[in-house]
């Protein structure tokens, strides 16, 4: 990552949750939001965070959303 302009990036993934991968993030400058963003995964069935519920910081750094891992057996 030492070469790409995007250098902070952020996966959130479990079982059973969407994978939302989180790219071209202010290492100073959006911490609270991931934050939040964080405990809203966390809080919504599934990981599904409606759009207009995360922030626009989170928005326009959400580069991927997957489908949700399969839980383990």
């Amino acid at each position: 990552m030492a070469a790409c302009s995007r250098p902070c990036n952020v996966t959130l993934a479990a079982p059973d949750r969407l994978t939302f991968i989180l790219s071209g993030l202010s290492t100073t400058e959006s911490a609270t939001e991931l934050v939040e963003f964080c405990q809203q995964y966390t809080t919504y069935p599934g990981g599904r965070v409606p759009f207009k519920e995360r922030s626009a910081v989170i928005r326009a750094a959400s580069a991927f959303i997957l489908p949700a891992l399969p839980a383990p057996n």
